[in-house]
């Protein structure tokens, strides 16, 4: 999965609400060029009982630099810009007093369960994951995700693995905390993933998620969209700026509220937060439109915003 920085502290992601990782998805053919492997001396024992094919160990280039990716440079802007969109966001908090963005407020629950001791997994990592902000902050830190590409391209040294999330190379009870930004609406089996998050968390582990809420108007839209990918990926392009290769089919088999509870429960989580976030700048591609969206998501009833964050604590 390939993910556009986030513009700076506390901003959520740039996609668009519906596209995002892909721990689900088989990874590309891996490209030419030597990787430098990490110390396995700082990663959580791997469960050797469990199958690791395809697995790649990346430990990648140094905070700050850059590696050039030909792909992702548009020809033209995109209908929507990032800067476009946080100014609406900022106008958009002038007029609800108290509104935070989905990823503020995901950053908020990170921080309250980050520590200086704490083992974190970032599930669908891509170009930049849930946890870009606060990685060095814990003791220890790890990503993962299908794509190869997006692996590659990533401008830090957090250590990164190639794989998927129903099978996660790591021992029981790793780690005290897995999030996961914009991947649970491409998992073909969720069910299967949450069950691994359960495994390769500690008693009392958290697992901290943004996803898209399946009962949008907006998200609603995209599932129609993909009887014809090949559009969706063009309207991604020109409204959003990103190229066709990075937009993934969705699934949205973990999207509804009713969805992830029962999963939780199924697998051995409770609840301890899952809220629905409204975000009407999505569509903001003009003052006018910004303004129509304003109003519509005043008429949407409370539980049909554009996102879910959920905070899902694992039973001791």
């Amino acid at each position: 999965m390939r993910r556009a920085p986030r513009a700076g502290p506390g901003c959520s992601s740039p996609r668009s609400p519906w596209s995002g990782a892909g721990a689900g998805r088989p990874p590309r053919r891996p490209p030419c060029g030597p990787c430098a492997s990490p110390d396995p001396a700082s990663w959580p024992s791997p469960d050797n009982s469990r199958p690791t094919v395809g697995l790649l160990m990346l430990r990648l280039s140094p905070a700050g630099s850059e590696v050039h990716n030909p792909a992702t440079t548009m020809a033209r802007g995109p209908l929507l810009p990032y800067t476009a969109q946080t100014t609406y966001r900022d106008q958009y908090r002038a007029a609800r007093p108290g509104w935070m963005s989905s990823g503020d407020q995901f950053d908020l629950v990170v921080q309250k369960h980050l520590t200086p001791e704490s083992t974190v997994l970032d599930l669908g990592c891509g170009r930049t994951g849930g946890i870009e902000r606060f990685w060095r902050q814990a003791r220890m830190a790890v990503g993962v995700d299908t794509d190869l590409g997006s692996l590659v391209a990533r401008g830090h040294g957090m250590s990164v693995l190639q794989g998927g999330g129903e099978h996660l190379p790591f021992a029981d009870a790793s780690f005290h905390m897995v999030v996961s930004v914009w991947v649970l609406e491409h998992l073909e089996t969720p069910e299967n993933v949450f069950a691994e998050v359960v495994r390769v968390l500690k008693p009392g582990g958290h697992f901290i998620f943004l996803t898209p809420n399946a009962l949008n108007p907006l998200v609603l839209g995209n599932r129609v969209g993909q009887l014809a990918p090949w559009l969706q990926k063009q309207l991604v392009s020109n409204v959003y700026g990103r190229d066709g290769s990075d937009t993934f089919a969705v699934r949205y088999r973990a999207n509804t509220s009713s969805r992830i509870r029962e999963m939780a429960a199924a697998t051995g989580f409770d609840v301890a937060e899952l809220k629905v976030i409204a975000d009407p700048t999505y569509v903001a591609f003009n003052a006018l439109m910004f303004k129509a969206a304003m109003l519509s998501d005043r008429m949407l009833p409370a539980g049909l915003g554009v996102h879910f964050l959920g905070d899902l604590q694992k039973r001791t």
